[in-house]
């Protein structure tokens, strides 16, 4: 919904956004020449996006059995402000999106978001760096946290903030940091009180790194974090409150413009306020790669293991592995095609359930003007279930027109 980013984001196909649905990545030589140039004014520029699309999701509640399909229709427009100082940087977006779901009005969904950050640069080895964000979700029926029986969506607000400093002496780089995320959960009358999915997390630490030689650097990250929910206990009697370490170790790496990635591993260490609940120590991973084999070829890999939050009954949290292999191939300057295959797998600790997730994605983009960008996806994603109520397959097709001014 950015400028030079495609998203849809509506319930139906959140799950395949996941890993690789309808996201617009344009090749480099395509943004460079088609990608509209937004309107100055003074040091800022203005850059507003509208985006058209029309969806099939064959399963938009994501059922293992009674499955409903339904044409989305989406509308989205979008707003960047970037400034164009010589030294400090600034960018604030803000966009809305609206969808039709014609099979069920109910399930029609109006999201949006708000967010910025900054860069000062204090001098030339100590920089501040600030980001702040708001977002209004939609939670579609068939979810893990939202059952079918809903009649509609359900709708949170999030909020997120951040601060970090960044000091270079010499090869090494300090940069300490603090992050805060609120998420609140909107009551869907007095049979759908969601309530206690309602928390607030903060997070701070440090992340060293020294450089080995050009191109080379590694560094560990270490932090602390604070999970508190606004009710004392859920609604099965749990108190879900946590804190714990998470700790993460690698290498960053910019060989050429050809090839730039980073991989770590670490640990996380969970401790639960509820003695019902097992305190959770897991190894966690992250891995990015973007190569550039040749001219018109792309590739990207994309990794991680992590751990998050979740309200599924008798679960203490959700340990997640995902990974994403994605190509690009620029047919012609302004045309390319694409392909993404991937798999999530996540991990219930405390009800020994775990879900895997089978995602493949493929489309053509169309550069038509610098201000019109065409899009033709198609999307599967496959989930089995130690569950079987958790099982599903679905299929996504999507047309989309994006307009930049």
């Amino acid at each position: 919904m950015s400028n030079g980013r495609f998203i849809n984001i509506h319930g139906a196909v959140v799950g395949c956004f996941l890993l690789c649905a309808v996201v617009w990545i344009p090749s480099v030589t395509a943004a460079q020449d088609n990608r509209a140039q937004g309107i100055r004014a003074g040091s800022l520029i203005f850059r507003p996006v509208l985006t058209l699309s029309e969806s099939y999701d064959s399963n938009i509640f994501e059922d293992n059995t009674g499955r409903t399909g339904s044409f989305i229709s989406s509308v989205s427009p979008s707003l960047t402000v970037e400034s164009d100082f010589s030294r400090h940087r600034v960018v604030a977006s803000v966009g809305l999106q609206q969808d039709f779901f014609h099979q069920s009005s109910d399930d029609n969904t109006f999201t949006g978001f708000a967010r910025a950050e900054g860069v000062l640069d204090i001098t030339r080895r100590l920089r501040l760096q600030g980001s702040w964000g708001y977002g209004r979700l939609a939670e579609q029926r068939g979810s893990d946290d939202v059952g079918t029986n809903i009649a509609g969506p359900v709708y949170s607000d999030e909020y997120r903030a951040g601060l970090r400093v960044q000091y270079l002496p010499g090869d090494f780089r300090i940069e300490p940091f603090v992050q805060a995320s609120l998420r609140d959960f909107i009551d869907r009358g007095l049979l759908v009180d969601q309530d206690d999915r309602d928390r607030a997390r903060v997070e701070g630490g440090v992340e060293l790194g020294y450089r080995l030689a050009p191109g080379y650097e590694t560094f560990v990250r270490a932090s602390y974090f604070d999970v508190n929910f606004q009710d004392a206990v859920d609604s099965q009697g749990f108190d879900r409150d946590s804190n714990g370490v998470n700790v993460l170790a690698g290498v960053n790496l910019k060989l050429s413009r050809l090839i730039s990635g980073s991989a770590g591993v670490g640990f996380v260490f969970s401790d639960f306020a509820d003695p019902a609940f097992q305190n959770t120590t897991d190894f966690t991973a992250r891995v990015g790669l973007n190569w550039s084999p040749r001219r018109r070829w792309q590739i990207s890999l994309d990794g991680s293991r992590e751990l998050s939050q979740t309200n599924v009954a008798g679960a203490s949290d959700n340990v997640e592995t995902a990974f994403t292999l994605g190509a690009r191939y620029e047919v012609l300057r302004n045309l390319g095609g694409f392909l993404r295959a991937g798999v999530i797998r996540d991990e219930f600790n405390g009800i020994g359930r775990t879900d895997t997730g089978f995602l493949i994605g493929t489309g053509v983009d169309w550069a038509v003007t610098r201000q019109v960008d065409l899009r033709l996806a198609y999307n599967f994603r496959k989930e089995s279930s130690t569950d079987p109520n958790e099982e599903f397959g679905k299929h996504v097709a999507n047309i989309g027109m994006r307009y930049g001014f």
